[in-house]
């Protein structure tokens, strides 16, 4: 059973997806696959949607230019993706890295949503359509030659990541030599300062050629606090 900061952390997702699925159904960004995630919007304030719509379009923007700017021969790993769609509209403009893997907690790591083959209503058919299916066990992970839906805690050591990530035995197989786009949008802050401060060190070494896109909700007060664990 999950632990209360667990189910706290969780539904941060739930909110985020029913904030985003409300801004696109009122025309602040298109995005034909949100409904997959949530088929029901929750209404908001236009300050929530117009917060929702910066960041969703700060982070398309700076991992399309990314990608293209590398000629596709990149990697892009999202750190607590959640019900995130990123993946599915760079692959619909034909921007897709040579891996794009999501990573979160277990209970958000939800394959199933994904819709079905021959969807009338979308031009999107589930990754693994297209690409080889590597490992497809349970309902909670999905690997293919490109992309990669996987549930692990980024609380744990983040050996342990690199390791499931790009080991001898991972069939993820990420390669640490190739430039690597980290993405973590609002997830550090849901972590213990030492844990969040180990796993971006220990990621920036074995991937020396990579970036860190990071959001989080901040004020004047946490600049200095940031800067020391930034160091």
């Amino acid at each position: 059973m999950s632990c209360p900061s667990d189910r706290v952390i969780q539904s941060t997702n739930d909110d985020a997806t029913y904030s985003k699925a409300h801004a696109v159904k009122r025309g602040y960004w298109k995005d034909p696959y949100m409904r997959y995630f949530c088929p029901v919007a929750t209404s908001k304030p236009p300050e929530i949607s117009r917060g929702y719509f910066i960041r969703t379009q700060a982070f398309k923007a700076i991992t399309t230019l990314f990608i293209k700017t590398l000629g596709c021969e990149c990697q892009v790993v999202n750190l607590g993706a959640g019900s995130d769609t990123l993946y599915f509209q760079l692959k619909d403009a034909d921007i897709v890295p040579r891996k794009f893997v999501e990573v979160d907690l277990l209970h958000n790591v939800q394959p199933m949503n994904l819709p079905p083959q021959g969807d009338s209503q979308s031009k999107m058919n589930p990754p693994a359509v297209p690409d080889t299916v590597l490992e497809a066990q349970n309902r909670h992970s999905l690997v293919t030659d490109t992309y990669s839906l996987v549930p692990f805690d980024l609380r744990r050591p983040v050996d342990q990541l690199i390791s499931y990530l790009c080991g001898p035995n991972s069939s993820i197989g990420l390669d640490s030599n190739l430039p690597t786009l980290f993405l973590a949008e609002c997830v550090l802050v849901y972590m213990p300062s030492e844990e969040s401060f180990q796993l971006i060190k220990g990621l920036a070494a074995h991937f020396p050629h990579s970036a860190f896109l990071h959001y989080e909700q901040a004020s004047t007060q946490f600049i200095s606090s940031f800067s020391v664990r930034a160091e």
